[in-house]
């Protein structure tokens, strides 16, 4: 990364931290982004270069709080998925679990990325590595699949009224599932051929 791609980076770090502090002090509509520039020490030009709306900070602030449970997982160095994902879904229940307030209104305006974080398609190249995954999917669409399933399980749970179930057992069917999903056909259905008739032509 060149320096002018870290001086980017910092600013818009220093944008979402300023943006939520005001946020959970303020409240997100009474928050200008005046008031936001003001605190990074930046024009609301500067700002809307970074970020179209208000709304897409809180967004940029919610998957960068996924994506940050992603790189702790990594970081513990267990290499097979299943425990891996488990622990995922139980950190960051409890990180969400502890802040539902304010995570219910970013997840409200959530805008679901495309893109899974780079930190997960390493996981699942690892993981193709070392145990029968499909190899009709490539590691970035297993590790698509698996960030769209936690993000969206995640804004159904906090869109849910109160009292909820207990979010990690939320995320890790929904991991378990795709990770049954994701292995090797041959290994995870076994179809009896006998007696079986061909399609009509």
């Amino acid at each position: 990364m060149g320096l002018r791609e870290i001086k980017k980076l910092k600013v818009r770090t220093c944008i979402i931290e300023n943006s939520v502090a005001l946020f959970r002090a303020n409240g997100f509509e009474a928050t200008t982004v005046r008031e936001i520039g003001l605190a990074c020490e930046l024009s609301e030009a500067t700002f809307f270069n970074y970020f179209p709306a208000k709304d897409v900070v809180l967004s940029a602030w919610a998957q960068g709080l996924v994506e940050r449970h992603w790189e702790a997982a990594a970081a513990v160095g267990e290499r097979s998925l299943r425990p891996l994902t488990r622990a995922l879904c139980d950190s960051l229940a409890a990180t969400i679990e502890a802040d539902q307030e304010f995570a219910a209104r970013a997840w409200a305006r959530m805008r679901i990325p495309v893109q899974p974080p780079d930190v997960a398609q390493r996981i699942f190249q690892a993981g193709q590595s070392a145990e029968p995954l499909r190899r009709d999917l490539t590691a970035r669409q297993l590790a698509g699949l698996f960030h769209l399933g936690i993000c969206g399980t995640l804004a159904d749970w906090l869109a849910q009224p109160a009292p909820r179930g207990p979010l990690a057992a939320e995320l890790r069917r929904t991991t378990d599932l795709l990770l049954d999903g994701s292995r090797r056909r041959n290994e995870r259905v076994k179809l009896a051929t006998a007696g079986l008739r061909s399609p009509p032509a």
